[in-house]
């Protein structure tokens, strides 16, 4: 068993063959957003900027329980946080490849998971 494969079996992505994954004591066997991972690749869709890549994870975790301002005020401070605020309007193939995983990073945070999983190599 990798750290990859480990990773994947405690973020909810790949099945266990035998035994069970518990975390606070409740077996995982689906993706949840209480987990986030940051992948080795960046997993940014090509065709949204910075923001909306955040912006699609943040709505999906928080939905209505923020207003649009809110989400937003909390997109830049994530994006601040890894001091990417400056590229928010930018695509991924027009950021470096560790600019890309900051990101991958705000968007993790922005979340707000109980566990942050990185798979770096």
């Amino acid at each position: 068993c990798g750290k990859s494969t480990l990773l994947n079996l405690i973020a909810g992505l790949t099945k266990v063959s035998a035994g069970a994954v518990l975390l606070a004591d409740k077996e995982v066997d689906s993706p949840g957003p209480e987990r986030a991972v940051v992948f080795q690749n960046h997993s940014l869709l090509p065709w949204l900027t910075v923001y909306e890549n955040i912006n699609l994870a943040v709505s999906k975790v928080f939905g209505r329980s923020k207003s649009k301002a809110e989400r937003h005020d909390w997109i830049m401070r994530n994006l601040d946080l890894v001091q990417m605020a400056h590229a928010s309007d930018k695509r991924p193939a027009e950021i470096s490849g560790g600019m890309k995983q900051r990101v991958g990073i705000a968007r993790a945070l922005a979340m707000e998971p109980k566990i942050l999983l990185l798979d770096e190599p």
